[in-house]
């Protein structure tokens, strides 16, 4: 199924925002090219923000039944908005219904998913919201796990629009606090860990050439992102 909303012109280009929905796998790869492009735009970017990582999880993840679906805000030809969203359910109220969605997730490996949008075009959240109210003639709710500070969503949430927006600290998350010195690291490791660091070790002293680089800032994040790109795209894991 393939459906598209058109918003107001105002103060965007020609043509104002073309907002695609789609749900199955086929019309999602039709997608992909753009997707990636703004992938590399976003200030905020993730591999689970890419088509690569959403389509597998939505190709292979079981989902109970759930209906999952895609929104794709266009301007023009240039595609600056994905907001993939998982149909959990509805609520029957007297006047409208109250309609929950999710961002994909599983706690293993697809955490932090949130709206893919330009620098400063969070804006696009709101649009997106609108959609999901005319399309589907209730009051939706969604529900993003595990969000950074930075993100599109939270940044968009922290300011006044009128919508009602409730955050909860869910703690550290990829977030490992290391001691000073690296011996009290070590110290603290399991006796079979320990061990297993010396074998890896002495294998790693019977290969030629072994070097180890760290840099941190001599390469942005965009050309970083594109190099795991590609070696996302080659093959799965």
């Amino acid at each position: 199924m393939r459906k598209w909303f058109q918003t107001e012109a105002a103060n965007r280009p020609s043509g104002g925002l073309r907002i695609i929905e789609v749900d199955t796998l086929p019309e999602l790869a039709r997608h992909a090219e753009a997707w990636s492009g703004l992938l590399l735009k976003s200030a905020s970017t993730s591999p689970k923000q890419s088509y690569p990582w959403i389509s597998s999880f939505l190709e292979n993840k079981p989902l109970s039944g759930k209906r999952w679906f895609c929104l794709f805000g266009y301007e023009g030809d240039s595609l600056v908005g994905v907001l993939p969203l998982i149909a959990v359910r509805s609520y029957k109220l007297p006047f409208r219904p109250l309609l929950l969605f999710k961002t994909p997730y599983d706690v293993l490996h697809t955490t932090a998913v949130d709206a893919l949008t330009p620098c400063g075009r969070e804006d696009l959240l709101e649009e997106f919201v609108k959609y999901l109210q005319v399309s589907r003639k209730g009051w939706p709710l969604i529900r993003f796990k595990l969000l950074p500070e930075d993100s599109p969503s939270m940044r968009w949430l922290k300011q006044d629009r009128g919508h009602c927006a409730v955050c909860k600290t869910s703690g550290a998350a990829n977030f490992v606090r290391l001691p000073a010195q690296y011996s009290t690291y070590y110290d603290a490791l399991s006796h079979g860990f320990k061990r297993q660091l010396k074998r890896r070790a002495r294998k790693l002293e019977e290969l030629k050439d072994v070097r180890f680089l760290l840099r941190e800032s001599t390469r942005s994040t965009a050309e970083n992102l594109a190099c795991f790109m590609d070696v996302e795209s080659s093959g799965w894991k």
